[in-house]
């Protein structure tokens, strides 16, 4: 299956093994990954690791902490239940402050990495242009 970037609570690294992702995205990925439907926290990982190709696998020390905080924020509502292995589970759904809030999420998420990639583009384009003058190669 390939190498998995394991996101813990203590790594916050931006490059190298076990790196992690920018903070507050793991907020956004748990309220997108119960929009949907219900789910435990073991299938919120899951379903994480499974979306974004196998590269991002949530450790449990970063998940339940960001459940219980999304839950004291109201964006997240919890019922036990019972798993697939019939063994009782909490189970997390979106609330309707939680749905305004990863619409809000998501719209600064998009403008983010569209900044960021304007950024680069403009930087790789400019440096492209510099070589080619410095090397004799176009105007």
């Amino acid at each position: 299956m390939g190498k998995t970037r394991r996101v813990s609570s203590l790594s916050r690294s931006p490059s190298g093994p076990g790196r992690g992702i920018l903070p507050g995205t793991l907020d956004m990925l748990v309220l997108r990954a119960v929009a949907v439907t219900p789910m435990h926290g073991w299938a919120i990982a899951h379903w994480i690791l499974r979306e974004s190709t196998f590269e991002l696998h949530i450790d449990d020390g970063s998940l339940y902490p960001a459940l219980r905080r999304l839950e004291r924020s109201s964006l997240i509502l919890v019922r036990w239940g019972r798993s697939e292995q019939n063994r009782r589970a909490k189970y997390y759904r979106i609330s309707a402050p939680g749905k305004r809030a990863l619409r809000s999420m998501l719209s600064d998420w998009r403008a983010f990495s569209a900044a960021i990639s304007t950024t680069l583009a403009r930087s790789a384009l400019a440096a492209a242009r510099r070589s080619r003058r410095r090397y004799g190669r176009g105007a």
